[in-house]
């Protein structure tokens, strides 16, 4: 029972509270007590167990620790790899044994999905890729068993971004494009049946915000344009309704820089620098809130670099001075407190040669 308890209402219980600084550290240990608790005489042992319900528990135990591992920005993704291999031996297994079971055929689509996503991350978009197709066959045949259902669209759409994101590895904007517009039309209407959920209108935000950058990626400037608004206007709307989420604004961050990149392209130079200004001030306020964390610093650091690389090729030395020195006086500080990752080093050094370069 202790067991039981520790592998899945813990882990849960880690998922949701606590820091994603600590997770991995407190997954390890808690691994660890759970294998010197399946080691007591009289334990289960031997075997994989028959029982649906255990095993479907095992997928979810292994899909938490192999998330917990990726959710720290530096883990290694071939560390749950693994884990998320097992979760889908087993999820594969279950669905096969029961194909008419609509929640194992999910449990299989979703394995398929988070272990595509290890796959990206360690540069492997092929493979990643035919995972995304198993998993978006899987939620199809689901989506036909029942065409009513928000959520199986909802994981349709999600299954249509990570194909584009794949293809898009490929070389094959075209491919992407095509799927990115697929899942803005299912994020779309599902904003419109339920306009305060907040996963739909992000699920919007991520859709257009990609088929805008697949647009940019092809030359089409105005309807990268349109896109980046789109996803702004969703970022903005969910910033404003829960402030308390500091992904939102992140997220708004991000649509700040997206629409700055392409009004660059676009020839129009004060319109950038306002949204560039924006996100800086988004970083600032990220930052400030929670000084000790790394990925707010690393966001500060590049809006910073951002706009001193916009003022510099605009021939303003002053301005772009300035930013490049708060980026080499962030870096100090956090290489002072021990926290610089090792290749931070050769951008702190970056920095510095740019500021002598525009002293001299």
């Amino acid at each position: 029972k202790n067991a039981e308890w520790m592998n899945y209402d813990l882990r849960d219980i880690l998922a949701t509270y606590a820091p994603a600084r600590l997770r991995v550290e407190a997954t390890e240990r808690l691994d660890n007590l759970v294998r010197a608790v399946e080691a007591l005489p009289g334990a289960a042992a031997g075997s994989e167990p028959d029982d649906p319900e255990v095993l479907r528990a095992r997928v979810a135990a292994d899909l938490q620790k192999a998330d917990a591992i990726l959710s720290h920005a530096e883990s290694d993704p071939a560390q749950a790899r693994p884990l998320y291999e097992n979760a889908l031996r087993i999820a594969r297994r279950l669905a096969a044994a029961d194909p008419g079971n609509a929640a194992l055929a999910r449990d299989r689509a979703v394995a398929c999905n988070k272990l595509g996503d290890a796959e990206m991350r360690m540069g492997r978009p092929a493979e990643a890729r035919r995972l995304y197709e198993e998993s978006s066959a899987a939620t199809k045949r689901l989506v036909r068993l029942d065409p009513a259902s928000d959520e199986y669209g909802r994981d349709l759409g999600i299954g249509y971004i990570k194909l584009g994101d794949a293809d898009l590895r490929l070389g094959n904007p075209a491919s992407a494009r095509e799927l990115y517009a697929a899942a803005l039309a299912i994020a779309k209407r599902l904003e419109e049946i339920a306009p305060d959920d907040p996963r739909y209108r992000r699920d919007l935000a991520a859709a257009s915000a990609r088929l805008g950058d697949v647009e940019l990626q092809l030359g089409a400037l105005a309807a990268a344009k349109e896109n980046y608004l789109l996803s702004l206007e969703a970022a903005r709307a969910l910033s404003e309704a829960r402030p308390d989420v500091a992904q939102y604004r992140r997220d708004l961050g991000v649509s700040y820089n997206r629409l700055g990149d392409v009004e660059l392209r676009l020839g129009n130079a004060p319109a950038a620098q306002e949204y560039f200004e924006k996100d800086l001030a988004l970083a600032r306020e990220q930052a400030a809130s929670d000084p000790a964390n790394a990925k707010y610093r690393r966001d500060l650091v590049a809006s910073h670099a951002r706009l001193g690389a916009f003022h510099e090729s605009a021939g303003a030395d002053a301005p772009a001075l300035a930013h490049y020195r708060a980026v080499v006086a962030i870096l100090q500080e956090t290489k002072a407190a021990g926290a610089l990752p090792p290749e931070d080093d050769a951008t702190l050094a970056t920095y510095r040669e740019k500021i002598a370069e525009l002293e001299r």
